[in-house]
């Protein structure tokens, strides 16, 4: 996965096609000077669960949890890896309340 991280005129288009089998069909058109390439293993997921209804009293709680085995990111500048771990966890609980412009809440964890 190509992440754009540095752009001279501060536009960035990207158009990014991600074929079945999960490998980025290089389909970008962009105006970014530098990009961080992410790479993970085959056995990375992330978890998502949105509730049907409001937990608690207040609105509801959506956590978030992406697992990544074998992460390596790569800036594209200097082609040495940024980062190298053969495990990352990433964790969220996303708070979306029921009143109207109540404040949002999160709540994050990231263990690498």
């Amino acid at each position: 996965m190509h992440v754009p991280f540095r752009c001279a005129n501060g536009v960035v288009e990207e158009n990014v096609s991600v074929a079945s089998d999960g490998k980025d069909q290089g389909n970008q058109t962009s105006s970014a000077d530098s990009w961080l390439d992410i790479e993970f293993g085959p056995n990375s997921s992330c978890v998502l669960r949105s509730p049907w209804y409001p937990i608690h009293d207040d609105g509801y709680v959506m956590p978030v949890q992406v697992n990544l085995e074998h992460l390596q990111i790569i800036a594209s500048n200097t082609g040495q890896p940024l980062l190298r771990s053969p495990h990352a966890v990433f964790e969220a609980k996303l708070h979306y309340p029921l009143k109207w412009n109540d404040a949002h809440i999160r709540n994050t964890r990231r263990v690498v």
